[in-house]
C-alpha cells in the first residue's frame, strides 16, 4: 500500500478511468476488499466472477456521485457504464447489453456482496428472515467468547480502515459533492 496523497476528482455523469483508478487505489488502500477476498478463499471450486474489489469500488464510486448505494446500480456501472480499460482494472469481464445478461450480472454482484458481508458481521444471528423465537434460538449459531470477540475485533478493523486510516495522509474531501453542486 501505497503512503501517498490521492486527490478527489471532480464529479461527472461519465465515469472516467482516472475516477476509476481513484476509487480502486482508495479500497486498495483500506486493504478491506484484500481482507475479505482472504476470508472468501477456497482451495477448489470455480472463482468468482465479480471480486470484492470491484463491488466496493463500485459502491464508492455511486457515493462519490451521491448516487443510491443499490447493488442494481452498482450492476450497471460495472457492466454498463465503465469502459473496457476500467472493467479490466477492476477484474470485471464481459458486459451486460441485454435485459437477461443484466439480471446474470446483477446475481453475480448481489452474490459477491452478500459472501463478502459475513466476514465482517459479528453477529450469530442469521439474517434476512423474521422468525420465531424458536426458529431464531435453533438457527443460531454457538459462539464462544473468543470467536465473538475475534468477530467483534474484525468488523471494528473494517470500520477503521474504510472510513479513514489510523496513520498516513488524510484525504481532504469537499464540503460538497455530486449533486449537492448541481443543486447549488
Amino acid at each position: 500500500m501505497s503512503e501517498e496523497h490521492l486527490e478527489l476528482p471532480g464529479t461527472t455523469q461519465v465515469i472516467d478511468e482516472e475516477t476509476v483508478s481513484f476509487a480502486a487505489a482508495l479500497i486498495d488502500r483500506s486493504a478491506v476488499a484484500a481482507r475479505a477476498e482472504t476470508a472468501l478463499a477456497r482451495p477448489t471450486g470455480r472463482r468468482r466472477s465479480v471480486p470484492v474489489r470491484a463491488v466496493l469500488t463500485g459502491l464508492l464510486l455511486l457515493a462519490m456521485d451521491d448516487r443510491p448505494l443499490h447493488l442494481t446500480l452498482v450492476t450497471e456501472l460495472l457492466f454498463r457504464r465503465l469502459t473496457p480499460a476500467s472493467r479490466a482494472l477492476l477484474g470485471i469481464t464481459g458486459t451486460a447489453p441485454g435485459h437477461r445478461s443484466f439480471l446474470a450480472a446483477y446475481r453475480r454482484v448481489r452474490y459477491c456482496f452478500h459472501l463478502a458481508c459475513p466476514t465482517a458481521d459479528p453477529s450469530p444471528l442469521p439474517k434476512n428472515r423474521c422468525r420465531t423465537p424458536q426458529e431464531l434460538a435453533a438457527a443460531s449459531r454457538p459462539m464462544t467468547p473468543q470467536q465473538a470477540q475475534a468477530a467483534r475485533d474484525r468488523l471494528e478493523t473494517l470500520q477503521h480502515r474504510a472510513g479513514e486510516r489510523r496513520r498516513g495522509p488524510r484525504m481532504d474531501l469537499p464540503e460538497r459533492t455530486g449533486r449537492d453542486r448541481e443543486a447549488a
